[in-house]
């Protein structure tokens, strides 16, 4: 069926082009001239689909972006945010009026991700009604917290986040590795390390997580642990904690941390 696809053209019929397209995103990983013509093709023909199908179809190309992001390639977080982006305009992400608090936090933390700040603090205020009512003091704590916490205002943002109620596991993790992290920047060394230790326990205690995210936020904690401990003159153990954290990859947040290393190597300050 490929092979017959890809000698004959049906231009006429977007379910049979866009429905090829996004096989290619999985059969040719070589090139990424599936995954551009697969966004023209939803940009333009997405509205002759139902909604709960045009999503999914959105859902597809913004999982090729996730591939990337994940092999290292950081610019298809931009081509991520900008997917999300044109699926929120075509009104694809609300369901029934209301839209998902995790969905509201991925576009939040990718617009903050790519610089988007002022886009984040509007899409913040703008659907925070459209969280179910059971959600959305948290989904708002936690997402206007990240905002202020990308914008250096970490006093601010660790109020809010102490507002967030552990009653949604994604929240939960990502709510004490922000506490974390604000902690690490305020060089409040004490709470910093009661956070951690806290954060074990909840993860050892867990019995729904999978194994793979439990070493995700375990290796967090220990590479955060280790780097709060060194100075700039420690060099040579500074080189091999970040030689560690490349080698490993399998860390929440990795990105802030190799940034704090990176910091601590040419910081004097740090």
């Amino acid at each position: 069926i490929s092979d017959h696809l890809a000698e004959t053209s049906y231009t006429e019929y977007p379910s049979i082009t866009i429905y090829y397209q996004i096989l290619m995103t999985f059969i040719d990983t070589d090139t990424d001239v599936h995954f551009e013509e697969l966004k023209k093709l939803l940009d333009e023909h997405t509205g002759k689909f139902p909604a709960s199908e045009a999503r999914d179809m959105y859902a597809y190309a913004q999982n090729y972006a996730i591939r990337k992001i994940n092999a290292g390639e950081k610019r298809f977080l931009r081509e991520y945010f900008d997917l999300s982006k044109a699926a929120l305009e075509k009104e694809l992400l609300l369901v029934d009026g209301d839209l998902s608090p995790w969905t509201y936090k991925n576009l939040v933390i990718t617009a903050l991700r790519v610089g988007e700040f002022d886009w984040a603090e509007q899409f913040i205020r703008d659907y925070k009604s459209s969280i179910n009512e059971k959600f959305r003091s948290n989904a708002y704590n936690y997402n206007q917290g990240a905002l202020l916490f990308f914008k250096g205002q970490y006093g601010e943002a660790l109020r809010l986040i102490n507002q967030v109620e552990y009653t949604d596991i994604f929240y939960a993790l990502d709510t004490r590795t922000m506490q974390i992290k604000i902690y690490y920047q305020l060089d409040e060394w004490d709470p910093m390390q009661s956070a951690i230790e806290a954060f074990k326990v909840y993860l050892r205690r867990n019995k729904t997580l999978s194994e793979n995210v439990k070493v995700l936020y375990n290796n967090f904690l220990k590479y955060t642990d280790k780097l709060s401990r060194l100075t700039k003159r420690d060099k040579p153990k500074l080189l091999e904690l970040k030689q560690r954290i490349e080698e490993s990859k399998q860390v929440a947040d990795l990105g802030w941390l190799q940034q704090k290393v990176d910091e601590k190597l040419i910081d004097p300050k740090r």
